[in-house]
């Protein structure tokens, strides 16, 4: 008897683990304002600032961390459509985000049930552990945590490897993870289906639609030569998926490279594995497992295995995984999405009933308890990587509602990672991969805001650069490290506590002749 997914203990946790940290954190905020992201606040920032982008009106994306961010491209349609969304019906962009994020993570939870009762249509107690396993799972990252070097441990940060984090993390991971773990079930899927998932896929994450294609495609080429499958059958089970995933990958390919900008963009858009030591560490539990339940069926014979669609489905998953992952390329660790699943899987087809496997499981909660630790201090400290105080809301506001869409601000680093998204004004540097070329422009701020160099000059450069605004505060202070040495020419336009806003005196002048 298979259960009701949504009667699943393990489904209850991961909804407390994705609603109560943000509930907690809005909860305390008091005079501060929480901006709505717990965990890589740079990159959540950032789709929030691509949301604005939307509400504004706009289709083609342009880097809002760039101060000449050209003409732009459609890409991010996503997060853009979801921009219209709010605009159209008059909602903040942080309730959907949240609500697309939820919403995308409720469906992820069901089609994960789904793949896992279509990998084992026989055996409802592995279809069930899988299930549980790949929501929950992650790995050694907790234990290793003082040797994981300085970004931390794999299984604390890969929003996209994991079902649970993935549904913590952001809007677009799990909606993607939802359906790659459709078209990766073994099961015929009507053309026009198969293409609306491929395509939507595609928009969410390129990289999903290259795990799903090769896994189709081997799995149909599979099933030809065991005579299971006819070629008119195995042209079915890929060509929509080609035909639909494909075209959006190939027109970003081009994209980023003859946009200048965007090109640059992508070149500063690095995402390595650490090592696969690391790497497989980070899987830790359902790596044990699947080698120890593999290594007991090649020595006894008669040990339990896997259902065939599980050990052909999941294992081109790994496969193809690895392989794509192990390419010299700087991408590398996109190609692990979803990546716990095709281990939990098989590992819940070699134990479907053992109770020892409940400890080498057990070795992967301290991961989830560092999380939970890690994302708790951030609210009961108010850190100011999440929160904002009253005085800098005010001046955000103020931007907002007092300068044009085309304004330009110079400002700190951290400040600039959040104008973009609470203002929809662009900065010259608020992000290491969108902000083009990022190492050059943070040069740029410090010189600007932090060095004694003659003001006149700087104000001549930020004119000429066309900038029109500047915020200093407390993290401008922190930014240069002492006092600030702002350009010449400015008037301050708005205060809010220790938090100001200048204009270039001309523009005030100009603002405000009869």
């Amino acid at each position: 008897m298979r259960q009701a997914w949504w009667r699943e203990p393990a489904v209850w946790l991961v909804m407390a683990l994705w609603t109560l940290p943000y509930g907690l954190a809005w909860a305390l905020q008091g005079d501060d304002h929480f901006l709505g992201v717990l965990l890589n606040p740079l990159d959540g920032f950032s789709y929030l600032a691509k949301m604005q982008q939307g509400y504004a009106g706009a289709w083609r994306f342009r880097l809002p961390y760039t101060a000449d961010p050209g003409p732009g491209a459609y890409l991010f349609l996503f997060h853009l459509a979801l921009g219209h969304l709010a605009r159209v019906l008059h909602l903040p962009l942080l309730g959907v985000y949240h609500a697309a994020r939820l919403s995308g993570a409720g469906t992820m939870v069901m089609a994960l049930r789904w793949l896992m009762d279509r990998v084992y249509p026989d055996d409802a107690a592995a279809a069930r552990r899988g299930f549980r396993w790949a929501l929950l799972g992650s790995g050694f990252g907790g234990l290793l945590l003082p040797w994981a070097g300085p970004e931390g441990p794999l299984d604390l940060w890969l929003a996209e490897g994991y079902p649970w984090l993935a549904g913590f993390t952001n809007a677009h991971f799990p909606w993607a993870l939802a359906a790659l773990f459709v078209l990766m079930a073994p099961v015929e899927i009507a053309g026009w289906v198969q293409a609306g998932l491929a395509g939507f896929l595609s928009l969410l994450s390129p990289f999903g639609v290259a795990l799903a294609l090769p896994v189709r495609l081997g799995r149909a080429t599979w099933h030809v030569h065991t005579g299971a499958l006819s070629w008119r059958g195995w042209l079915r089970a890929w060509a929509p998926t080609a035909l639909a995933g494909l075209p959006y990958p190939a027109y970003v390919w081009w994209v980023v490279r003859h946009d200048p900008v965007l090109a640059g963009w992508n070149a500063q858009n690095q995402t390595p594995l650490p090592g696969w030591g690391m790497t497989l560490a980070a899987f830790g539990p359902w790596v044990l497992l699947v080698l120890g339940g593999w290594l007991r069926g090649q020595r006894t014979g008669s040990a339990r295995w896997p259902s065939r669609a599980a050990m052909l489905t999941f294992g081109l998953w790994l496969v193809v995984g690895a392989g794509l992952a192990a390419l010299p390329i700087a991408l590398q660790r996109r190609f692990l999405l979803g990546w716990v699943v095709p281990w939990a899987g098989l590992a819940a087809g070699f134990w479907p009933r053992s109770r020892w496997a409940h400890v080498v499981e057990a070795l992967g909660w301290p991961t989830l308890f560092v999380f939970v630790a890690a994302v708790g201090h951030q609210s009961l400290s108010h850190s100011p990587r999440v929160y904002a105080r009253a005085d800098e809301w005010a001046a955000w506001q103020w931007l907002r509602t007092h300068t044009s869409r085309t304004a330009l601000v110079l400002t700190g680093a951290e400040s600039g990672a959040m104008l973009p998204a609470f203002t929809g004004r662009r900065v010259f540097y608020g992000h290491p991969m969108e902000t083009v070329p990022a190492k050059a422009e943070l040069a740029f701020i410090q010189v600007m805001l932090c060095d004694p160099a003659p003001p006149g000059a700087k104000a001549d450069l930020l004119r000429r650069r066309g900038a029109t605004h500047v915020l200093v505060g407390p993290r401008e202070h922190a930014f240069c490290q002492g006092p600030l040495h702002l350009p010449a020419g400015l008037v301050e336009r708005f205060r809010a506590g220790d938090v100001r806003v200048f204009m270039w005196r001309d523009d005030v002048a100009t603002k405000h002749a009869p």
